[in-house]
């Protein structure tokens, strides 16, 4: 789950609006190795 605030929203998201964002490695490593996240290689 992810809670996003939207309080300052400079981009006018609504809801159903793609969020993009980056992770660093370890949060990408802590994704990848969680066994509450499903994975699908593509």
């Amino acid at each position: 789950m992810i809670v996003l605030d939207f309080k300052e929203n400079k981009n006018l998201y609504k809801v159903g609006d793609l969020v993009e964002f980056t992770m660093d490695y370890m949060g990408t490593l802590r994704v990848l190795n969680s066994r509450y996240i499903d994975k699908k290689i593509v």
